[in-house]
């Protein structure tokens, strides 16, 4: 997999410790700027594109990333990484996103996440490939700005 993103336009790296017991309760990553729940310095970013999720440890038993629309629970496995796309073509949220951090059991998970911005995007990302156009999508968080 190959994905160019321009790095002005990606959150700093988040790194995150669950201890046995630790969960994250399902979610999207998206921070649904549509909704004007965010500030205006988001409002310049536009909402989260992409995301990266990086396991960085070897957790014994559990802490599985669950996305429940797919029926998929992805196990952590130190050095592997998830990768996705939070919004549609035209900017909305793509439901089969949800995903959360399953129980760990035993031991102790560590993960670092990366969030890509979609304004900086503008000219890197790709068209739809249905051949309809994204530009919906960048008109709707201009105006936000």
């Amino acid at each position: 997999l190959r994905v160019t993103f321009k790095s002005i336009g990606s959150e700093v790296i988040q790194v995150a410790n669950y201890a046995t017991g630790g969960k994250y309760l399902p979610h999207v990553d998206a921070v649904h700027t549509d909704l004007g729940i965010f500030n205006p310095i988001e409002k310049m970013a536009g909402d989260r594109l992409a995301t990266f999720m990086f396991y960085l440890s070897n957790i014994e038993l559990g802490g599985g990333t669950a996305f429940p629309a797919l029926g998929v629970v992805a196990r952590p496995i130190p050095g592997s990484a998830l990768f996705w796309f939070n919004l549609n073509p035209d900017g909305s949220v793509d439901a089969r996103t949800v995903h959360g951090g399953c129980p760990v059991l035993y031991g102790n998970k560590w993960v670092a996440n990366k969030w890509v911005r979609s304004n900086a995007q503008m000219f890197t990302y790709e068209c739809p490939r249905d051949g309809s156009s994204n530009q919906h999508f960048y008109n709707k968080y201009f105006k936000l700005i």
